[in-house]
Formats: structure tokens, C-alpha cells, sequence
């Protein structure tokens, strides 16, 4: 008889050769006194990472259930599809780039959940590794590099980042993401949005992996247009969940004025006039224009404007380029 696992490990990976082998080594580190499976879904990778996941699958033939898929589908089929394969009590969610550096993480968490029925999902610290600069983040929440947030209309607002892969969640909590109607930018927001609105999630104040903050990714790239269209794709889901969940007026204007605020900029260098336009009328119909919000007002303006020649938008293209990066550069100086 076949015994069911308590823990589900689910894992997607699309050209991580130079990370995969670490990943699945941190999966089987764990120090665990229950059962545990171990899927990984590779989406088409042409890098190699297939070949190392087939070999580590003949070695533990009856722990790993390889997924090597012909044919790439993008990365929400794949991890919905995979992850409705999962037979374990509790998921555990990982990325194919980011590394498990406690061998008794899936312990801990477990044994937490078993003693809080109340609480639906738990997450923890993680390190940071920076491939631009060479450099580690350690014990990011801890130290308060970054912010954490608990009740539904703060994790609205401000979008924080709630290191996935070290979330152990119940099963149920599978149908969620199964039910999702749409391709998302970012499919763990939306997830966890329901979460909260739901039930309970819980941080456990431990460093259980190490986040890989690759120089090219979907939420971190060097492309305007495509920090453009991801920033897009996350309004669109603050937007929806506003809505969803009827939240007050004052909220949704306050995660406007984030949007917007920050968004006119790759609106400009991306062309997309619609949301310059609608940046514009943001700021237009505010009850209270202050001297900085009236100069950003004008900018706008001059921006919208300058799409509409070839010449000045060229002009005024370098221009914002220049003091955009500028700005970033002195930001990254400080910062170390």
C-alpha cells in the first residue's frame, strides 16, 4: 500500500540549469518524520535543466515525479497544471531559481500547521542574493529591508513580497489557484490576496532559503517596457481585488496615487499614451494639488506632448533616460 504524502513539493523551472541542481539538493536535505513527494514541472527548457531533473529522477525514482514538457506553455499553465497533480496534506512551493537553506524547514512549518488549524498558509525570513553586484541581503524581514504586511488592505496597497518559495500551505487552498480565471503577471498576489480575505497566513521569524534576484527576470528587468507591463499587470490585479472585495473608496485612491506615481515614467518610455493619459486625469481631478504634485502634473503634459513628434519624442526620451538612471545610480550608492 502506497502511503500518502504529507507533503507535496511543487517546483516549475524553465532554463535554470545554473541553478536547479541546488534547488532539488535542498529539497532532499530535508530532515522530515513524514512522507513527502517531490514534483517538478520543466516548461520546454532548452538550457539542459531538463537533462538534470531526468537525472536526479532516475536516482530517486519512487521521491520525484519529473514533469519535462515538449512543448512550452508559459509558466501559469504549467504551474496550475502541475499542481493539481499534488497528492500531499500541504503544499510546499518553490521556484526553480531560489535555494532551501534549513534542513528542517518543511519540519517546522509543518509541525506548525499541525498544532494551528487556524492558520492556512505559513511563510519565513529568506536572504537575498543580488547576481548584479555579487552581494547578499541576510534575514531581509528581520532586518526590515523589506515590509511585512498582514491585514487584506495593506498587502492591497502596497504589494509586498511574501517569498513564495517558502510557503506551506493546506491543500485546499490548491483549488484557489485552480479556479483563477486568467493569466496574471504575478499569480502568488492575486493567491494570497484570497488568502487573507479568507483566513490566516502566519510568518515564522526563521531564514529558510535564499532568493536568487536575477539581472533579467519578469519583475526585475532592464527593459522599461517590460517593468511597464509588469507594474501594469499588478494595478490590474489591485484594481480587480478592489473590486472583488469591496474596498473603501479611500484605499483605492491611495493605491492610485501608488500606481500612477510611479508609473507615468515607463508609461512615456513604453509609448503607451492611454495610461499617460490616464496619469494625467489622476492628477487633474485630485481635491488637494500640491506644489509637488502640480509639477509632476505639467511633466506629464510635456511628455504626452512630445509623443506626438518624432524629434522631440527622441529628445525627451534621452532626457528622462539620463535622469532616470541618475537617480537610480545615486539610490544604489546609498544603499551600499
Amino acid at each position: 500500500m502506497t502511503t500518502k504524502p504529507t507533503v507535496t513539493i511543487h517546483c516549475i523551472t524553465y532554463n535554470h540549469q545554473r541553478f536547479i541542481k541546488n534547488v532539488i539538493d535542498g529539497f532532499l536535505m530535508q530532515e522530515v518524520d513524514f512522507p513527502i513527494e517531490i514534483i517538478i514541472s520543466d516548461d520546454a527548457s532548452y538550457d539542459g535543466t531538463s537533462d538534470i531533473i531526468r537525472e536526479y529522477a532516475s536516482r530517486h525514482k519512487k521521491l520525484i515525479t519529473p514533469i519535462i514538457r515538449k512543448k512550452n506553455i508559459g509558466g501559469w499553465r504549467n504551474y496550475r497544471e502541475s499542481l493539481s497533480l499534488a497528492n500531499g496534506k500541504y503544499i510546499a512551493h518553490c521556484e526553480g531559481d531560489d535555494v532551501w537553506s534549513d534542513r528542517l524547514k518543511l519540519q517546522k512549518q509543518v509541525d506548525f500547521l499541525e498544532s494551528n488549524k487556524e492558520i492556512d498558509l505559513v511563510w519565513t525570513d529568506i536572504d537575498i542574493f543580488e547576481e548584479n553586484s555579487g552581494l547578499y541581503q541576510r534575514s531581509v524581514f528581520k532586518n526590515e529591508t523589506l515590509k511585512r504586511y498582514d491585514v487584506f488592505e495593506d498587502v492591497l496597497l502596497n504589494k509586498p513580497f511574501f517569498s513564495p518559495s517558502t510557503w506551506v500551505f493546506r491543500r485546499d487552498l490548491v483549488s484557489i489557484m485552480l479556479n483563477m480565471k486568467r493569466y496574471y503577471v504575478d499569480g502568488t498576489f492575486p493567491f494570497i490576496l484570497d488568502v487573507i480575505s479568507k483566513g490566516e497566513i502566519k510568518y515564522l521569524p526563521f531564514v529558510s532559503a535564499t532568493y536568487n534576484r536575477q539581472a533579467e527576470s519578469a519583475s526585475n528587468s532592464q527593459s522599461f517596457l517590460k517593468r511597464h507591463l509588469f507594474s501594469k499587470g499588478g494595478f490590474r490585479i489591485q484594481t480587480e481585488y478592489a473590486s472583488k472585495y469591496n474596498v473603501d473608496k479611500q484605499i483605492v485612491n491611495k493605491m492610485k496615487q501608488g500606481y500612477y506615481k510611479s508609473s507615468w515614467i515607463y508609461a512615456f518610455l513604453s509609448e503607451d499614451q492611454n495610461t499617460l493619459k490616464d496619469a494625467k486625469v489622476f492628477y487633474e481631478t485630485r481635491d488637494i494639488l500640491n506644489k509637488k504634485y502640480i509639477f509632476i502634473l505639467h511633466i506629464i503634459k510635456l511628455l504626452e506632448y512630445s509623443l506626438k513628434y518624432n524629434f522631440s519624442k527622441r529628445l525627451m526620451k534621452i532626457l528622462v533616460t539620463l535622469t532616470f538612471q541618475s537617480y537610480h545610480y545615486v539610490q544604489d550608492k546609498r544603499l551600499r
